[in-house]
């Protein structure tokens, strides 16, 4: 059984939609386990509603509002499934979505897909979450996946399935770390159990106030924000440290690991204190085909770092 792990907070205005379109599943045998976090608005009585209608509905209503990531951990301690779909309270699953996931695991013990980006009004902005991730070639095998999952995330959380005992390696989700669906894919990753296929599975509804935050995947746009040392670029380079460093101190890395994770530490390092930011750039440079996943040819790669030297005074 597939449980469906849902977090709610404010969310009636979108959720129904979600709802009706995780009963039209082509996979029946899941369970939805919503957990709502004091809510103000009507979420709580449509689940209910959903719940008085379908016995697969479990609804659960904390006593004090925990924030989405307690909240999102009590709700896997209530999932009784073998496997865990993550679950948003304003996206629209495909009907496929279960049977995709489901059905190309393996022996894995996470698994993302691809979404299609709609807009606040559901309208289809025709453009996947792929293609502003700086991912161009799908990796071979889950340790080239890993390599690039130090650096950029591609295992969304709505459009992933983990293997139950997953929970018990990730759990508890340490203190500093923003990103659950992120570290939940790194912690499977380090035992090489992490996978990625670029089936769409999902809806994903962006909101007119973080639409912006996505542009499309250009090297020459990667180099620029390697040197956009904006509040917001510092913030999400210190996010990457600590989840990294987290990562380094989880039981029995494998050597090959530690060497992966040391270099990013280093990476974001020199990003996230302002020097030595000719190194980071000179790194990325070298280990674009890694962390871009673009099999470029050695021509290219050649051309890209002769133009960090003439451009800014790079030596190797």
């Amino acid at each position: 059984m597939i449980s469906v792990a849902l977090a709610t907070y404010n969310g009636s205005k979108f959720l129904r939609e979600q709802l009706d379109s995780i009963l039209a599943q082509s996979m029946e045998n899941f369970e939805v386990v919503a957990c709502d976090d004091c809510s103000t608005d009507e979420t709580l009585q449509i689940l209910e509603e959903y719940a008085s209608k379908d016995s697969r509905f479990k609804v659960f209503l904390n006593k004090n509002n925990l924030g989405f990531k307690k909240n999102f951990e009590h709700i896997l301690s209530l999932c009784k499934g073998d496997f865990i779909a993550f679950c948003d309270q304003d996206d629209i699953w495909e009907s496929n979505h279960l049977e995709i996931l489901y059905k190309n695991i393996g022996n894995n013990d996470c698994i993302g897909a691809n979404s299609l980006i709609i807009d606040e009004n559901g309208i289809p902005q025709n453009k996947t979450l792929l293609e502003y991730w700086p991912i161009h070639v799908m990796p071979k095998n889950e340790k080239e996946l890993f390599q690039h999952e130090l650096y950029s995330n591609v295992i969304q959380g709505t459009a992933s399935l983990i293997r139950a005992s997953l929970i018990n390696q990730a759990l508890p989700i340490p203190e500093n770390i923003k990103y659950h669906d992120y570290w939940f894919a790194l912690v499977a990753g380090l035992n090489e159990k992490c996978k990625y296929i670029g089936d769409v599975v999902l809806k994903y509804r962006r909101h007119s106030n973080n639409a912006s935050e996505y542009q499309k995947f250009t090297i020459w746009n990667a180099i620029k924000d390697l040197y956009k040392f904006s509040k917001d670029r510092k913030g999400f380079y210190q996010d990457s440290l600590s989840m990294l460093n987290n990562l380094a101190h989880q039981e029995q890395l494998p050597l090959d690991k530690q060497k992966f994770i040391s270099d990013a530490i280093e990476f974001y390092t020199n990003l996230s204190e302002n020097k030595n930011r000719f190194s980071a750039l000179w790194f990325y440079i070298k280990n674009y085909n890694v962390i871009t996943f673009s099999k470029k040819s050695v021509w290219q790669l050649f051309l890209y770092r002769c133009l960090g030297i003439l451009f800014f005074g790079i030596k190797g």
